[in-house]
């Protein structure tokens, strides 16, 4: 276990290395926040989470509405792995404080950044148990606020990405504090020699193949070398960028709520904004939608094409996470969409309440009075889901006669790539309703006044 665990070399007297991280400067950080009903400490095992950890044992005393708790995430990449769980466990246990371990499979795809990935799974693991009113606590540091500038710097990152780690944001239905950015790493490891705390030491901090890593331990350093503080100085420039991005947003707050209809953007509303705007607006929405930022590049060709685009064009500009559309003047954002399989038919069974649709979502039949299908139809005939093939009609109550579908999903506004994956239900041969937006009259429990099992639609 010599190799697990490592402790704190320095050539100084211990008794003359003091730092400004201490319980009490810990407690203050945490008091210029709402206090949480349970404090998550992130515990990795490493010297930064094993000092935070600590800390927080010493001030659970004066947190007495609090809980204090540990997550340790076990990623399942390294054969120490198990190793690293036992002493995260047990040190744990000596300070008293309960320990909650959660495994994730963090192995990445071809192509797929392997620090991306076990950062997506860690904090996937933490937003599992956060509650409302809980705060998960990181112990990211001022270097580590650094490293994160520089990489954003590197990358091409606008106002958003420069303003780095915020001390406090929101983190599911709690928040997320880093109580330690205004600390350095020397700082904590100051603490971990007073009180001689034995943490574990992950190989791969060492590989410089890992942009995180080449930062850490090969740029940073040089650069420190003429500029000692500027962990610091880059850390006050961090917090002026969020305080700028801040103002920016609010800004922009009236132009982008005049130019949201629903949950997309109006065309015109945004071709009469400047450039600059224009992108700042299509960023807010994306990102507002719960979608990961493309590149510059992709704003730009959604900028472009997507209003410059004809009347008559239905521009379609895709990346990894995303696809926009243009209809009728608005502009569409969904996941990216695979073809729909070209099947003829996909039999149902009748007592089915939950029809999966391969590589299209699902439709949920919910049992209802008056509304949806005839429940009797739907147990007396042979139940199939198709998708469009062209020339199908329906007979709506209250309208005349059959109403084409093409004229009907155009009536309603629904947008050309929606309809090629409208499902459509079949009783025996008789089309008797399109996805959740149309019932035949002739299977309609509202034109019968009976039971029925009304459809909705669950994109994928």
């Amino acid at each position: 276990m010599a190799f697990l665990r490592k402790r704190i070399q320095v050539d100084a007297d211990p008794l003359k290395v003091r730092s400004m991280l201490t319980p009490a400067y810990l407690l203050d950080q945490l008091r210029r926040w709402p206090s949480a009903s349970t404090y998550w400490v992130g515990y990795s095992g490493g010297i930064d989470s094993s000092v935070l950890l600590t800390l927080f044992a010493e001030i659970r005393p004066l947190l007495p509405h609090s809980i204090v708790k540990a997550i340790h995430v076990h990623h399942g990449l390294h054969d120490h792995a198990d190793q690293w769980t036992a002493h995260c466990s047990s040190y744990s246990g000596q300070l008293e404080i309960p320990l909650v371990i959660i495994k994730v499979d963090a192995r990445h795809a071809p192509g797929e950044s392997p620090e991306e990935k076990a950062r997506n799974c860690r904090y996937e693991a933490f937003a599992s148990i956060i509650k409302p009113k809980d705060a998960l606590v990181l112990a990211q540091h001022q270097d580590d606020q650094a490293e994160t500038f520089l990489l954003q710097l590197f990358r091409g990152a606008g106002l958003r990405g420069l303003s780095a780690m915020p001390l406090r944001t929101s983190f599911q239905d709690g928040c997320l504090m880093r109580p330690l950015l205004g600390v350095t790493r020397e700082d904590i490891m100051k603490v971990g020699l007073e009180k001689d705390i034995s943490w574990v030491e992950d190989p791969s901090n060492q590989d410089t193949r890992m942009d995180r890593n080449l930062v850490r331990r090969e740029i940073l350093p040089i650069i420190q070398q003429r500029w000692p503080t500027l962990s610091a100085v880059i850390a006050r420039s961090a917090q002026h960028v969020a305080e700028a991005e801040q103002l920016l947003e609010e800004a922009i707050e009236e132009h982008y709520e005049k130019t949201l209809k629903g949950s997309c953007l109006d065309v015109d509303r945004l071709i009469r904004l400047g450039p600059a705007l224009q992108r700042a607006i299509v960023r807010r929405w994306i990102r507002c939608l719960g979608y990961r930022l493309p590149s510059t590049k992709m704003i730009e060709r959604i900028c472009g094409e997507g209003l410059s685009a004809a009347e008559d064009r239905n521009p379609n500009i895709a990346w990894a996470q995303g696809q926009i559309r243009r209809y009728r003047g608005r502009l569409y954002l969904h996941p990216p969409r695979p073809e729909i399989p070209k099947v003829t038919s996909v039999p149902i069974a009748s007592t089915t309440r939950l029809i999966q649709l391969e590589q299209n979502g699902r439709l949920v039949l919910h049992e209802t009075f008056g509304d949806g299908i005839d429940l009797m139809d739907w147990h007396a005939h042979k139940i199939s889901v198709r998708y469009r093939q062209g020339g199908e009609k329906i007979k709506i109550k209250g309208r005349a006669g059959h109403q084409d579908l093409r004229k009907l999903f155009q009536e309603a506004g629904v947008p050309p790539w929606v309809r090629k994956t409208m499902p459509i239900i079949y009783l025996d041969e008789k089309l008797a309703a399109v996805g959740d937006l149309w019932i035949d009259e002739a299977f309609s429990a509202a034109a019968k006044n009976t039971q029925g099992l009304k459809p909705e639609r669950q994109d994928p």
